[in-house]
């Protein structure tokens, strides 16, 4: 019998449409200081637009409605408030282009800010978000991980979840000389671009790597990985870890990979977030051109 033969029906609760997404931004982004003394990385712009937002985005594509922000004492998801001051005041100079897009940013989800007072890890962001998640299946965004494509990436996660079920995480190949600073997945293929996860690695020595298959900031996962995370002791470096809830819950859910077709950039550090932002530029005929220029003088 071939894995394929012995994935299970898919399950009336997995079934259910997700609506609800935790968004994790506590840090203190130390990879940009001095800019994140005061300014929350994931308010820091790739070219015009905040991580946060790209973020969102993602999500609303996905058919997420309802948002949680997990965030420390800097505020991240007043950037989704309504500014009627400031659209008046575009309005009245003419400006009804730029007045509709901050209208357009405040409706693009109903979003909830929860505080993460200790950085105690992004388990226990998650953990935080239990009460907002309800007893329902849930998406986490990791706003470092820009990835664009044609469609969503979070909207990749889920037709896979739609069709198998369980929990699904988004990865990417990455090279074999960077897995010992990866987390990595490995597994049996039950498609070209989906794999059921058999083994889950935190940062493994190539040698002893299951595969080249890097996690990525994109997961859908059942209610019950609260169960387990709330039953987890701090890990390394004082965290709790949202892979160690995930691999807990495969003793009893079967978990997916999908390899997410998205150009990516790890926007948690400066060379991907210069990356993410000559990607948005050259999408623009003159800033590309712009980029032609400047690399020439340079």
């Amino acid at each position: 019998m071939s894995w394929v033969d012995s994935i299970p029906m898919v399950t009336e609760k997995e079934k259910a449409v997700i609506t609800k997404a935790i968004i994790p931004v506590a840090g203190l982004g130390t990879r940009f200081l001095p800019v994140t003394r005061t300014v929350p990385k994931a308010l820091l712009p790739v070219l015009d637009k905040p991580l946060i937002q790209y973020a969102v985005e993602d999500a609303v594509e996905a058919g997420i409605t309802d948002i949680a922000i997990i965030e420390d004492s800097r505020s991240v998801g007043s950037y989704f408030h309504s500014m009627p001051d400031l659209e008046e005041k575009l309005r009245e100079g003419g400006r009804d282009d730029s007045a509709d897009q901050m209208v357009e940013i405040s409706d693009l989800a109903r979003i909830t800010s929860i505080k993460q007072i200790e950085p105690l890890g992004l388990g226990h962001a998650i953990l935080l978000a239990r009460n907002f998640i309800d007893d329902e299946p849930f998406v986490v965004i990791l706003p470092d991980e820009i990835l664009w494509g044609e469609f969503s990436a979070t909207a990749q996660v889920l037709d896979v979840r739609d069709r198998y079920g369980g929990n699904v995480i988004a990865v990417t190949e990455t090279s074999w000389d960077d897995v010992h600073t990866k987390g990595i997945v490995g597994g049996p293929n039950v498609e070209p671009t989906v794999i059921a996860i058999d083994q889950m690695v935190e940062k493994p020595p190539r040698d002893e790597a299951p595969s080249n298959l890097a996690i990525i900031g994109r997961y859908a996962l059942g209610p019950d990985v609260f169960e387990h995370l709330s039953k987890l002791r701090q890990g390394a470096g004082g965290e709790i870890q949202l892979t160690d809830a995930i691999v807990d819950c495969m003793e009893h859910n079967n978990t997916y990979g999908v390899i997410v077709d998205s150009a990516r950039y790890d926007a948690g550090v400066p060379e991907g977030m210069f990356g993410a932002t000559l990607h948005q530029a050259a999408t623009n005929p003159a800033m590309r051109q712009m980029i032609v220029d400047f690399a020439a003088e340079l």
